[in-house]
């Protein structure tokens, strides 16, 4: 679906009454939309689905991307410098040659994503299918942060902090499934742990 720059103007404001919940706005469906080279830079496209969109070479500076669906997007040499990207959802998407410095990757799910080549100012380790909710867990090596998707009020924290956590909820284990999840979020905080090790070399 090609789209112009002109009516994806439209399509934006359209986005930003839905987002105020004002009347005649419209949530951005942008599946499948052919958006290669086209400038969204300070767009606000929260919650917006652009699963499969062609978005190469796009400037995205500084767009909030918050909780968008971003699956299956080609992203390949995009600019995403300073982009909030918190909650959005990037699995299998490919980020090859993109440049995310700056960019907000809380929260962000990475599962299959492709990344070969992109700009980071930052290193992340993601764990997937973790605990008894096969969650996502990520840790951010240079601000020492680790977000644990499965627990809801657990938005992150340091990774002596975590490990605490984890042995105050599955430590005193009785029942098999819960020594089974302390033995993956201890895998996980030691493997963690050793990348931050391999970091600080």
């Amino acid at each position: 679906m090609e789209i112009t720059q002109e009516r994806l103007n439209e399509i934006i404001a359209s986005h930003a009454k839905w987002l105020r919940r004002e009347d005649g706005g419209e949530r951005a469906n942008l599946r499948r939309a052919n958006l290669q080279g086209v400038d969204l830079h300070e767009a606000d496209l929260r919650d917006t689905d652009l699963r499969s969109a062609n978005l190469r070479r796009a400037n995205l500076q500084e767009a909030n991307l918050n909780e968008a669906d971003l699956r299956d997007t080609d992203l390949r040499g995009a600019d995403l410098r300073g982009a909030n990207l918190q909650d959005a959802n990037l699995r299998r998407a490919n980020l090859q040659d993109t440049d995310l410095r700056g960019a907000d990757l809380q929260y962000t799910y990475l599962q299959g994503a492709y990344l070969q080549g992109a700009d980071l100012d930052q290193t992340y380790y993601q764990i997937t299918r973790i605990g008894s909710r096969n969650a996502t867990t990520t840790y951010c090596v240079e601000k020492n942060n680790v977000v644990c998707g499965c627990w809801n009020h657990y938005r992150g924290g340091t990774l002596a902090d975590f490990k605490e956590r984890v042995k105050n909820i599955y430590g005193n284990y009785g029942e098999m499934p819960t020594k089974r999840y302390y033995r993956q979020y201890m895998a996980a905080i030691e493997f963690f742990e050793k990348m931050a090790e391999l970091g600080k070399k």
